[in-house]
């Protein structure tokens, strides 16, 4: 699994071509944050309504491919469901990025633009995060590209760092 980090920024995604693009989000948080909520303002409330018609509701390993609609450098959207954010657990981030590890085989995904479930609300560090997603990773699906959504805070911290 390769990975790279981007800036949780609309003008950053456009920038980025990509197979599918992944949002977490909570069955008990509304409005949406994080990725999901920028991608729902950008299909003008799309996911929002989903959510308030009871099509989708969150839970952990929920997952829905939702028509993106527009002619950007993204092929497909799912958002998936973390479940309720005050029992979020590595136990609710296995499944969540599990169901969406089964969709990415499924739809021979090669890259994916993803927001890993606690990151938007610090819930989880990075590294344990990324650790985590590693497990969920396939080791028999060709090396996708992961390019993890994070905030821009976190990001210029880790370049000082460096």
């Amino acid at each position: 699994m390769e990975t790279r980090f981007i800036p949780r920024d609309l003008r950053a995604l456009d920038g980025l071509s990509a197979d599918l693009l992944a949002c977490p989000f909570w069955s008990d948080v509304r409005p949406m944050r994080g990725l999901a909520g920028l991608i729902d303002w950008r299909l003008s409330g799309k996911i929002g309504e989903l959510l308030r018609r009871r099509f989708i509701t969150g839970e952990a390993g929920e997952l829905l491919l939702v028509p993106i609609g527009w002619s950007g450098p993204i092929d497909k959207l799912i958002v998936f469901g973390a479940g309720e954010r005050a029992h979020f657990d590595k136990n609710a981030f296995m499944q969540a990025l599990g169901s969406v590890a089964h969709a990415m085989r499924n739809l021979k995904v090669r890259s994916v633009v993803i927001e890993l479930p606690g990151r938007a609300d610090h819930l989880v560090e990075v590294d344990t995060a990324l650790e985590w997603s590693r497990q969920c990773a396939d080791s028999g699906q060709a090396n996708p590209t992961w390019s993890i959504v994070e905030d821009e805070r976190w990001l210029s911290q880790e370049m000082r760092r460096r």
